[in-house]
């Protein structure tokens, strides 16, 4: 993909804000719940799935949002967005 244009990167990030959020709010909960609950062999390994998936989401929105800014822009976005590239390597950050 070459790069859209701002505007359709801008309406990706209006329609996607909210329940990015949401799934960062809830990313918080479920990764709080894994590491300060005693292990529970039943529900550690679904809250690592849980993590994993919405892991995924986050890293997959920083792509399509990288992807749909102009090729010339894209070194200017990158360090624009550094929080959301560091959320990408360190998930917790999300909720920021």
């Amino acid at each position: 993909m070459d790069g859209v244009s701002t505007a359709t990167r801008d309406r990706w990030e209006n329609a996607t804000r909210m329940p990015l959020a949401l799934l960062g709010v809830v990313y918080i909960g479920v990764y709080s719940a894994l590491i300060l609950t005693p292990p529970d062999p039943a529900l550690d390994p679904l809250r690592s799935i849980v993590l994993a998936v919405f892991w995924i989401g986050f890293a997959a929105d920083v792509v399509v949002r990288l992807a749909l800014t102009p090729r010339g822009e894209r070194g200017a976005w990158v360090r624009r967005n550094p929080v959301d590239l560091l959320a990408v390597a360190l998930p917790v950050v999300r909720a920021l």
